[in-house]
C-alpha cells in the first residue's frame, strides 16, 4: 500500500470519526436536556423533522435544540459558524416553539468569558450585559450576510430577465424565507447550555453520568443501588 493511500485512508477514518462523535453527542446532549426538564417532560425526540432534540413538555410546550459539537475545541476554527447555523435552524421553527437550545461541548464561543453556560440552561435574558451583546452582535452579523444572499440571488434573477431558472427562483424564496425568519425570532426564548464532552469514555460522559446519578438520588436510590 502506497504513502499517499494510506493517507487517504486515514483522513477517511478521521472524517467517519468526527461524525460518529457528532451523533454521539447529540444523544447524550438529549439525554441531559431531557433530566434538566424531566418534571415537565412528556417525551423526546432525537432527529425529529424539525430539529436535532425535541422535547414535548406536559402541557403541551415545545423545546426544539441544535446539537453542534468539536471533538478537540481547543483547534476548532467556525465555533461562531456552528452557532450561527443552529440559530438560522431553530429560527426556522421560531413560531412552533417556546423555548430555543443551543446545546454544544464548545466552552468559549463568546470570548472573554469563563465558562458561563457549563451544566447548566442559561436564557439570553440570564446573561451578563456583555454577553448579551456578543450574542446580539452574532446574530446581527447573520441577519446582514443572509439579506446579502438574498440580494445577490434577487440580482440574478433580475439578470435572467424572462428566462429565471426554476432552481434559481426556488433558492431565493428559501434563502427570503430564512432571513424572516431570522428577523422574527425572538432572542428571549434562547437558552445556551454548555456540556463538557471529550476525551476518552471515562471523561466524557462524566457530566452526563452526573446527572443520571443524581436524577436517580432525587428518586432515593443510593450508590448501591
Amino acid at each position: 500500500m502506497s504513502a499517499n493511500n494510506l493517507k487517504t485512508i486515514k483522513q477517511s477514518n478521521n472524517d467517519a470519526s468526527a461524525s460518529s462523535f457528532g451523533w454521539n453527542f447529540q444523544a447524550n446532549a438529549g439525554i441531559f436536556l431531557f433530566i434538566y426538564y424531566l418534571k415537565d417532560a412528556e417525551s423526546i425526540k432525537i432527529e425529529s423533522s424539525q430539529q436535532d432534540i425535541e422535547i414535548t413538555l406536559k402541557d403541551g410546550a415545545k423545546i426544539f435544540a441544535q446539537a453542534k459539537s468539536a471533538q478537540d475545541y481547543t483547534t476548532c476554527k467556525d465555533k461562531k459558524e456552528k452557532f450561527n447555523k443552529s440559530i438560522l435552524s431553530l429560527s426556522c421553527c421560531s413560531q412552533e416553539g417556546d423555548k430555543y437550545i443551543y446545546v454544544s461541548n464548545i466552552p468559549d464561543t463568546f470570548k472573554n468569558f469563563r465558562d458561563p453556560f457549563n451544566e447548566k440552561v442559561l436564557s439570553y435574558g440570564e446573561c451578563l450585559q456583555g454577553l448579551q451583546e456578543q450574542i446580539m452582535s452574532s446574530i446581527n452579523s447573520l441577519i446582514s450576510k443572509q439579506e446579502s444572499k438574498v440580494n445577490n440571488l434577487l440580482e440574478q434573477i433580475h439578470n435572467s430577465k424572462s428566462n429565471i431558472p426554476k432552481e434559481l427562483q426556488r433558492t431565493h424564496n428559501n434563502e427570503k424565507l430564512a432571513l424572516d425568519c431570522l428577523k422574527q425570532f425572538d432572542i428571549n426564548k434562547l437558552h445556551i447550555c454548555v456540556i463538557s464532552f471529550w476525551g476518552e469514555d471515562k471523561n466524557r460522559y462524566s457530566q452526563i453520568e452526573n446527572s443520571i446519578v443524581k436524577l436517580l438520588s432525587e428518586l432515593g436510590l443510593t450508590s448501591i443501588d
